[in-house]
């Protein structure tokens, strides 16, 4: 049996300017996709086992802004369904192993190649993810 979890999912990074507080909400778009994409492979590639592990992925709410010690903080409200939040928190930290790549692949479509912002880094420096049941 499915039930409906919340993740509050914060993300640290150092501050980038204008150019990367553009391109995180740039990517938002794309975030499901490489969230979703990581739960399937998790599932070993198995529609069935994740329909039932990590369902209807939703984007709730999105914000990025720059914080006063000088770093940027990415904010996202997300709801899944799945059977324990165990996996939940599983998948969200393999895909936090690959966010960087993630927020690359996105600035690709965003600046041209010999436009990327040298001042933007896509490591974060710290970041959480906390699950409850909705």
């Amino acid at each position: 049996m499915t039930t409906l979890f919340t993740i509050d999912l914060t993300i640290n990074m150092p501050e980038g300017g204008r150019h990367a507080r553009q391109l995180l909400n740039f990517y938002f778009s794309d975030m499901l996709v490489d969230i979703n994409e990581t739960a399937y492979n998790l599932c070993d590639a198995n529609e069935a086992i994740q329909a039932r592990k990590f369902d209807k992925l939703t984007l709730k709410r999105a914000d990025v802004w720059a914080s006063q010690e000088g770093s940027l903080k990415i904010f996202a409200l997300l709801s899944v369904s799945g059977e324990d939040s165990t996996f939940i928190k599983q998948v969200i930290a393999k895909y936090m192993g690959g966010f960087p790549g993630y927020l690359k692949k996105a600035s690709g479509g965003y600046f041209s190649r010999t436009g990327f912002p040298p001042d933007i880094s896509l490591q974060p420096t710290d970041w959480s993810a906390e699950v409850h049941k909705a």
